[in-house]
């Protein structure tokens, strides 16, 4: 994770002739506006690095971050030591007044839990933090206040994901094979990138900015979708409802594996999931087309679109390959793989280039990228028939 020496050398969205009352005198009374949100489950190895980050955090017109800002940790029932380290982490710091926890007494999911806490915020904002995700600066939080307060418009503002330098080998992995948006929009330049938003489809929640009058009409997350998914059909909600989802390119936040993803097998089981949300995430909410497609949708998610069905095709092509070879006619069997690696070639280039990967990465990718379409297609094809079979209440 990044240092907070690293992290204040990111560029801010204030200034000191912007905000004169840096002592906080003038603030002192007033309740606080935003209360960040820090998702836990089975990642007690970075409780004490998130909790660092959010009493680092600063606001140049508050001397005291309880005056301006609230936290809640919320503790999904996790199998691990989370919420005991979580405890012990809070308690040798003080047990910060303005720093809550809800523990869950059994695992939730995160669409559940999220609701759950939202239902109870007093602030007119909020911000989601996912535990694999680190502010970008000190004024993070701060800057996303200020940019939904400029916003009257904004359901949400995403920040700016970036990866963690020296980029390991599973991280490039999970950032070219799923087209991670660590590519920063073309569409602004220079000092424009500190203040202007751009449109983007939906916001992950990583990191990400919400107006808490408007989740309450979209009527909060999705909880048929337990943890993945649910981000896209609240976005859809927020245009329905006349609001829409930005992202701010100069607000940077680092994001890493979690520990559930820090292996093949966790990427792979990732990619299951993402297959099964799908098919409910298209043919029952279609509010999330607005997301994938068109103007507002944002050149990362329509790639995205793009990646997910060459996914799909690229089973069919790999069947079709094994026919061939089964025919004896090897050639075609070449020529078909060639398609598909080349598709991926083309869909990938720029992230590979981006985490500059080297050609024995790219060889290991282009081994793995078999496994990755079969295990997400398999997920799409257990997506369609939960999506038959289910009844009322139940979750995917």
């Amino acid at each position: 994770m990044p240092s907070q020496e690293r992290a204040t050398a990111l560029p801010s969205l204030f200034s000191v002739a912007e905000h004169p009352n840096s002592n906080g005198a003038s603030h002192a009374a007033l309740a606080p506006r935003i209360t960040v949100l820090v998702t836990l489950y089975d990642c007690a190895r970075e409780v004490p690095d998130l909790v660092e980050m959010i009493l680092a955090q600063r606001h140049p017109d508050y001397g005291e971050r309880q005056n301006w800002m609230r936290t809640i940790f919320i503790e999904d029932g996790s199998g691990d030591a989370t919420l005991q380290v979580l405890e012990r982490t809070l308690a040798a710091k003080g047990s910060p007044p303005d720093i809550q926890v809800r523990a869950n007494a059994k695992n939730l999911g995160l669409s559940a839990s999220l609701n759950a806490a939202l239902r109870d915020c007093e602030t007119e904002y909020v911000l989601t933090c996912q535990c694999d995700c680190r502010f970008g600066s000190p004024a993070y939080v701060a800057e996303m206040l200020a940019l939904l307060e400029s916003r009257p418009n904004a359901g949400a503002i995403t920040g700016q994901p970036m990866a963690n330098q020296p980029i390991h080998f599973k991280e490039k992995i999970n950032l070219v094979e799923n087209i991670q948006d660590i590519l920063p929009s073309p569409a602004l330049t220079g000092d424009d990138r500190l203040r202007e938003l751009v449109y983007t489809g939906f916001a992950e929640g990583r990191a990400d900015g919400f107006r808490l009058d408007a989740m309450r009409a979209a009527g909060y997350y999705d909880t048929t979708l337990r943890v993945s998914g649910e981000d896209q059909v609240l976005s859809g909600r927020f245009r329905e409802l006349g609001y829409d989802v930005y992202q701010a390119p100069g607000l940077g936040f680092f994001m890493s594996l979690s520990s559930q993803q820090d292996s093949v097998r966790g990427m792979l089981r990732k990619q299951y999931i993402w297959g099964k949300t799908h098919p409910y995430i298209l043919l029952r909410a279609r509010e999330t087309l607005s997301g994938v497609f068109g103007r507002k949708a944002g050149s990362n998610r329509r790639l995205r679109v793009l990646l997910r069905a060459s996914q799909a095709a690229s089973v069919l092509a790999y069947a079709g390959a094994a026919a061939a070879l089964l025919a004896k006619k090897p050639e075609w069997a070449l020529v078909i793989l060639a398609g598909v690696f080349l598709l991926k070639a083309l869909i990938f280039q720029k992230h590979i280039r981006r985490v500059k990967m080297n050609a024995a990465e790219i060889a290991y990718l282009a081994v793995l990228q078999p496994a990755f379409d079969l295990i997400y297609v398999l997920g799409l094809a257990r997506g369609l028939v939960s999506l038959v079979k289910r009844t009322p209440g139940e979750n995917i």
